[in-house]
C-alpha cells in the first residue's frame, strides 16, 4: 500500500497546507491515500514511523515535510531503524523559509517596501505591517480565507525567489498542481 504523509513543523504552515489540501490545489490529494487525511505534526523521523507506520508496514510512503529550516533532518535515532524503513520513505522538504511571512507582505503589496528595509520577514510583518500574530494558525486562515488570494501570494513569491534556489530546493509553488502554476 503506498501512502503520502505531509508534515508541517509549525501552525502557519499547517494552516497553509490545510487551505490547499481543502481546495484540490495540491499534488498530493486529501482522499484514502493521504496520512490523516490532512498535515501531521510529528519532527522526528524515529517519531513518524512508530506513530504511523510500525515494523509491518507494507508499501512506500512519500513524506512531504513543510518546515523552514533548510539544516533540519528527518533523521532516525538507530542505524536498525535507518536501514528497516530506507527503501520504504521517500522524503520531500519544502522549505517555507522565510516563505510564510512573505506570502503576506506580498499580500499587502509590500514586497519592494520590504527589500528596502533593514527588516527579517517576521519583523516587517510586526512592525511595519503590525501583524503580532504572523506565527498563529487561526490568524493565518483567516488571513487566507479565499484561497485565490494564498495562490497569487506563492506564485508571485515562486517568480520571485526562484531565480535565486538552490537546484534541489523546493517551495509551496513545486507542490501545487500543474494547473495552479
Amino acid at each position: 500500500m503506498n501512502k503520502n504523509a505531509i508534515i508541517c513543523e509549525g501552525s502557519a504552515e499547517e494552516a497553509v497546507i490545510e487551505i490547499l489540501l481543502e481546495n484540490s490545489l495540491l499534488q498530493i490529494e486529501a482522499d484514502a491515500n493521504l496520512m490523516e487525511d490532512g498535515p501531521i505534526r510529528v519532527r522526528s523521523a524515529q517519531e513518524f514511523c512508530e506513530r504511523y507506520l510500525g515494523k509491518a508496514f507494507e508499501g512506500t510512503v512519500q513524506v512531504y515535510r513543510i518546515l523552514d529550516s533548510k539544516r533540519e533532518k528527518f533523521s532516525f535515532k538507530t542505524r536498525a531503524a535507518e536501514k528497516l524503513y530506507a527503501e520504504k520513505i521517500y522524503v520531500h522538504n519544502i522549505i517555507t523559509a522565510p516563505e510564510i511571512e512573505v506570502l503576506l507582505i506580498i499580500s499587502e503589496n509590500k514586497y519592494d517596501e520590504f527589500l528596502k528595509s533593514n527588516f527579517k520577514p517576521s519583523e516587517f510583518c510586526k512592525v511595519v505591517l503590525k501583524i503580532k500574530s504572523v506565527k498563529n494558525y487561526d490568524y493565518i486562515r483567516s488571513y487566507f480565507d479565499n484561497h485565490e488570494k494564498l495562490l497569487a501570494a506563492i506564485r508571485v513569491y515562486h517568480q520571485k525567489k526562484h531565480k535565486t534556489m538552490k537546484e534541489n530546493e523546493r517551495t509551496l509553488y513545486d507542490i501545487l498542481k500543474s494547473e495552479y502554476q
